[in-house]
């Protein structure tokens, strides 16, 4: 490719174009080193052509809370993944260091109670399934000991290749949302 006297670098495709003047080949060797030099400290961003990126996979499966997320009181959140029950709780407002407290059997938690902010700004996020692909899932969130959210599903997953068509991995995910009552 090449335009007014200018030839771009074959083999990038960069966010900036990097271009070297047809003249000279001591100028072409001293840019060349100067792009090469620029994108080791992070100048330039190139990728070459036909090659992959990086981006490994998200969660599969998120149920994000909205609505009224964000009020006081103790949260009790019992989750049943594919017939295996668990409990975590945590309170608003809560320390900076809280975490929720969970209870579950002899298996490992598949999900994390997600919560936000600290000291004033607290939210309860949701549920999120770090590396587990569930089938059925059914919760309850108390405020208080009021529910203020309840569901059953079946998530229904996507496949997505962040990477590119012909890039590793491919990923499934699904994601829902539910707003907690006052």
């Amino acid at each position: 490719m090449a335009d007014a006297g200018l030839t771009y670098v074959p083999g990038c495709t960069c966010s900036t174009r990097v271009h070297l003047l047809r003249s000279g080949f001591m100028l072409r060797v001293l840019l060349m080193v100067a792009m090469v030099v620029s994108s080791a400290v992070g100048g330039a961003s190139c990728v070459p052509l036909g090659g992959c990126t990086a981006i490994g996979c998200g969660s599969p499966f998120k149920i994000r809370f909205g609505g009224a997320n964000d009020r006081p009181g103790l949260y009790e959140v019992e989750v049943v993944t594919d017939g295996v029950a668990a409990t975590c709780t945590i309170e608003l407002p809560r320390g900076c260091d809280v975490v929720p407290t969970c209870r579950w059997g002899l298996h490992q938690l598949p999900w994390q109670l997600s919560v936000s902010g600290c000291s004033g700004n607290e939210r309860i996020e949701g549920i999120v399934y770090p590396s587990v692909e569930p089938t059925s899932v059914e919760y309850v969130v108390r405020r208080d000991s009021v529910v203020v959210g309840a569901a059953k599903t079946k998530p229904v997953y996507s496949t997505s290749s962040p990477n590119g068509a012909s890039c590793d991995p491919e990923c499934r995910s699904a994601s829902e949302a539910i707003a907690l009552a006052p």
